[in-house]
């Protein structure tokens, strides 16, 4: 007989939502994973187009994740 032992080797999941200025009139946030170490994924994925900054920012509080961690959100614009 073999006894099993379940562990839960695979952390909870977290994003990033990066905010980068890509014309004067156009803000994109893209959401990276990030890895198993904290820091983000080299690839990420465009989840918002926004025509301000403040609006790109409003979207981002207002997203709510069950399995994510909304205390991991970070914000850098690129110029």
């Amino acid at each position: 007989m073999s006894d099993v032992v379940y562990i839960d080797c695979f952390p909870v999941r977290s994003i990033v939502h990066n905010i980068q200025k890509k014309n004067e009139n156009s803000w994109w946030v893209i959401r990276r994973t990030l890895g198993i170490d904290g820091t983000p994924l080299p690839y990420g994925r465009v989840v918002y187009f926004s025509r301000t900054f403040t609006d790109a920012e409003t979207w981002i509080s207002h997203q709510k994740f069950s399995y994510y961690s909304i205390n991991n959100l970070k914000f850098s614009v690129d110029a």
